[in-house]
């Protein structure tokens, strides 16, 4: 039997795998800049254009942040964070994007 940690990591990767990070957030489709928030995890993503919190990012990237801080493990973020990008990747690809995991937690 699965714990209950891994039971709500593996949902929410089903979730998006089976509805799109654009679908399920506020992006227009006019830029790849948008937002999803679940259970306690933000995915913020943005173009060249623009920056999150004045990131490093050279062009587009995805930002995933626990503000809560539910105690998600860094490389689940990951995992989340590369399915997202693969789907993100297959839109607009025609910049480079990166993957940041923030470590702060907001309150």
């Amino acid at each position: 039997m699965q714990n209950k940690y891994y039971d709500k990591i593996d949902k929410i990767y089903k979730f998006i795998e089976e509805n799109n990070i654009l679908s399920l957030s506020d992006c227009d489709g006019s830029c790849p800049c948008g937002t999803f928030q679940t259970r306690g995890i933000i995915f913020s993503f943005h173009c060249w254009r623009t920056r999150i919190n004045d990131c490093d990012c050279e062009y587009s990237g995805l930002h995933i942040n626990q503000p809560c801080n539910f105690n998600y493990k860094k490389s689940d973020l990951l995992k989340l964070g590369e399915l997202c990008l693969s789907q993100l990747k297959k839109v607009w690809e025609n910049t480079d994007w990166k993957l940041v995991i923030e470590d702060k937690i907001e309150n």
